[in-house]
């Protein structure tokens, strides 16, 4: 296609066909991205669109710069040309995602790879404090959890509310993945603002298998939340009934290797005597 062809189009296509004037070139630029118009943004980008530049008017951009509106469509062509003509890969939108964040939500791992490569923030967190990872939990994509976690995803980010990659991955009974975070040293006792941990979430959602997992690595069935419940009371009150007999057995067992301690403790210590009570706490 020709200049003249391409200016053409432009004028067909775009908002204003004036791309002498700062900003009607630099709205262009954004329409153009967002509509995935590759051959005007190379246009507009050699007749000096800003690159950077965001708008917070048209298209419902929310502040998105080009490489931000590339990375939301899943345009890697785009993507590559604007990353050649020195787009800032952690640009931010008004809600603080940038395009990692965007890619991540998305799926698109090709996009990923090529954000890190070219130095994107993997622990960038948007406004709410969720960071790629803690998105990628929530969408159950193992292979990018591992991708981030390669490049140094902090596995133990919290979002504002204080949900982690971890309890994410528990509400969404994900076992895999639930797996994999614990297998890479997420920390299993981490809790969210209304002091849950993903024992606590298990015990209430129901799966005995979960639970099993999460013990395994070291869970505490005694962990409470802010109103006081703990795992067996959760078990009970959303009817896991499985649930429920498991840990009243376990409780069982574990106050019997308790009794048993405390007794072997006091036989072989005739100066001293510890109740129950202290002795658990």
């Amino acid at each position: 296609m020709s200049d003249n062809e391409l200016i053409e189009n432009i004028n067909d296509n775009l908002i204003n066909d004036n791309l002498i004037n700062d900003n009607l070139i630099n709205d262009n630029l954004i329409k153009a991205c967002k509509d995935n118009d590759i051959n005007s943004v190379k246009l507009l980008l050699s007749n000096g669109a800003n690159i950077h530049y965001k708008n917070k008017i048209h298209y419902k951009c929310c502040g998105k710069s080009p490489i931000m509106i590339a990375s939301d469509n899943g345009n890697l062509e785009m993507f590559e040309l604007l990353l050649l003509n020195g787009a800032n890969i952690n640009d931010q939108d008004d809600n603080g995602i940038n395009s990692l964040i965007l890619a991540t939500q998305i799926g698109y791992i090709k996009m990923i790879k090529l954000s890190l490569l070219n130095g994107a923030n993997v622990n960038h967190k948007d406004g709410n404090g969720y960071s790629s990872l803690i998105y990628a939990s929530m969408n159950g994509y193992y292979k990018i959890i591992e991708l981030l976690l390669l490049n140094g995803a902090n596995i133990n980010d919290k979002t504002n509310d204080g949900y982690n990659a971890l309890i994410d991955a528990t509400v969404k009974f994900d076992f895999d993945i639930v797996e994999l975070l614990l297998l890479n040293g997420a920390n299993i006792h981490n809790k969210n603002n209304d002091d849950e941990s993903p024992i606590l979430y298990a015990s209430k959602c129901g799966d005995i298998e979960f639970v099993k997992l999460l013990l395994s690595h070291g869970a505490n069935i005694y962990d409470t939340n802010i109103h006081g419940s703990n795992c067996i009371d959760l078990a009970y009150k959303y009817g896991n009934i499985e649930i429920f007999n498991f840990f009243k057995i376990l409780n069982t067992i574990m106050l019997v290797i308790i009794l048993q301690e405390l007794f072997v403790y006091n036989s072989l210590d005739l100066n001293s005597f510890i109740d129950f009570y202290e002795y658990c706490i």
